[in-house]
């Protein structure tokens, strides 16, 4: 589990202001340590207040429920703008990465982050684990290089408003997505584009694999005849087949399948 997340089973009770003070060992302080506990309680409360990224945090925040291919992500993701944004990511991460496991994927988890004080984005209903136990904490590379271009393609489609913890400068933690602004336009804009229907296509290349790459060699062959295996797989022939296209539609010859090549293919 990433460092946001609790150890404790997902039904374990949400934890109130008592039980973090006692995991503090600030319980039961005599009188003498009065001005000092209610320093430190005061520094909690306002730290609990938001989270991370600036969104509200609570113990009993209202959460939606989240499923993918009958994974759940318990206890939920916060309601409004974050479920579907998270939950949008979570199914493109089935559909385009890797099958979701089941234990191994979470969302809110009421707590701060490991070796500090600052509430975790997970605190706020803002970020899921997926996968859990295949990309651990402090680990990188457990994704492919294509697994890895697919990742960035669907947080490039979120507008500067989701971030993966694999792209952090400092431990990488490859499970784990979350909001990287706090409530406003821009993460409005971007669930409201995302509920209103499909977002642009992913700009995938020789190396990239999945759906989209299917898709692209399935046009291929509609468009062109170049009888390519639709596998999914970006390679040389697809390459070749997607130089060809864009020679024989007036765009630029990169092989790339990015904007203009979707629109011309879909066209």
């Amino acid at each position: 589990m990433c460092e946001h997340h609790p150890t404790l089973p997902a039904s374990t009770p949400r934890l109130g202001r008592r039980a973090v003070l006692r995991g503090l060992g600030l319980t039961g302080l005599g009188l003498a340590t009065a001005g000092g506990l209610a320093q430190v309680t005061a520094t909690r409360a306002a730290a609990a207040e938001v989270s991370q990224n600036g969104w509200p945090a609570a113990p009993d925040l209202p959460l939606s429920t989240l499923t993918v291919d009958g994974v759940g992500f318990p206890p939920g993701i916060a309601r409004g703008a974050p479920h579907v944004i998270l939950g949008w990511v979570a199914r493109q991460l089935a559909e385009r990465v890797e099958a979701p496991v089941d234990p191994g994927c979470w969302g809110f988890s009421y707590r701060p982050v490991t070796g500090g004080t600052a509430l975790s984005n997970h605190a706020s209903g803002t970020a899921i684990d997926y996968n859990a136990p295949q990309h651990p904490i402090g680990a990188s590379g457990t994704f492919t290089t294509a697994q890895v271009a697919e990742i960035h393609a669907i947080v490039a489609s979120c507008d500067g408003v989701v971030r993966w913890g694999g792209d952090y400068s400092g431990r990488k933690d490859e499970m784990h997505f979350e909001l990287n602004r706090p409530p406003g336009a821009a993460v409005d804009a971007v669930a409201a584009k995302l509920a209103g229907g499909t977002p642009p296509r992913p700009t995938i290349r020789e190396g990239s694999q999945g759906a989209a790459v299917r898709d692209a060699q399935t046009l291929l062959n509609a468009k062109g005849g170049y009888g390519l295996v639709v596998d999914g797989i970006f390679g040389p022939a697809t390459t070749a087949a997607v130089r060809d296209f864009q020679a024989a539609s007036g765009l630029a010859v990169d092989g790339i399948v990015g904007p203009a090549t979707w629109a011309a293919l879909e066209a």
